[in-house]
């Protein structure tokens, strides 16, 4: 086959395997709009992901300056691009994120606790995400810490709605205890942080 055959081919495959559904978070949070790009050009639908984007992470950021005040202004830009691309991905609320981690690790990206580690605390053993043991140290990066820590939040949310319909306790109180909620004390505590999140951050830029 001819070389620039071949690269149409590629090309073809490439666009196909996006289209069938297979996500790529880099290419999500690095698209930008490059200012002499007309809308017509670029599709209304992109500019206004592209300014949805930048408006998500605008209030994770804040958010998180609110929450931990501490962190280096670089430390909130990497956080709140991270947790806006991974949580939307999945389908979860990036405030609500902000809460978790806050609750978990105060930000905090080499914390330890037990054999959980990182920004969400992840639990590593024999039983939970085993191969990662020995490995530890990959946690404390912030991507792939956010990249376990959610794809377990999200079997949690699935499973509280399959198995807890009419539970009192806030279901991320499973991503904390597992199947059995011994004490739910831990998820209504994410649960006031995420309403005062919202309250503070969304309520007031949705009405103005």
């Amino acid at each position: 086959m001819h070389i620039r055959s071949l690269a149409v081919a590629a090309t073809v495959v490439a666009v196909s395997g996006t289209a069938d559904g297979k996500y790529s978070e880099r290419n999500e949070a690095d698209r930008v709009v490059h200012p002499r790009h007309s809308v017509s050009r670029v599709g209304r639908t992109h500019v206004e992901r592209t300014r949805a984007h930048w408006e998500g992470t605008r209030e994770v950021r804040a958010a998180i300056k609110w929450v931990a005040p501490y962190l280096r202004t670089v430390q909130r830009h990497q956080y709140s691009k991270l947790i806006y691309t991974h949580a939307t991905a999945r389908g979860i609320d990036p405030l609500l994120v902000v809460a978790l981690i806050y609750k978990e690790s105060r930000f905090r990206h080499r914390c330890v606790s037990k054999k959980n580690y990182g920004l969400m605390q992840v639990r590593v053993s024999h039983t939970t995400h085993a191969a990662l043991q020995g490995r530890e140290h990959v946690l404390y990066i912030p991507r792939t810490n956010l990249t376990y820590g959610l794809r377990l939040l999200k079997f949690w949310q699935r499973y509280h709605e399959r198995t807890c319909p009419n539970a009192k306790h806030f279901w991320t109180s499973h991503y904390q205890h597992g199947c059995r909620v011994s004490d739910s004390g831990s998820g209504d505590r994410v649960r006031a942080l995420y309403e005062k999140l919202v309250t503070r951050f969304r309520s007031s830029r949705t009405s103005s």
